[in-house]
């Protein structure tokens, strides 16, 4: 399964866009700001298929 960090600030936006990634059969991280998202980016590596910002 390919995974995909989304990074959104807006929540409704965030939910709206990992729900569809995950019905799209993504696995999904979502982070709130740009700082939660390089910490993904550390913790998980060269694990994502795409960023989405």
């Amino acid at each position: 399964m390919k995974k995909i960090l989304v990074i959104e600030d807006e929540p409704q936006t965030r939910e709206i866009l990992v729900e569809s990634l995950e019905a799209e059969g993504f696995d999904v991280i979502s982070a709130e700001n740009g700082h939660i998202g390089i910490n993904q980016v550390k913790e998980h590596g060269q694990a994502f298929a795409s960023h989405t910002l």
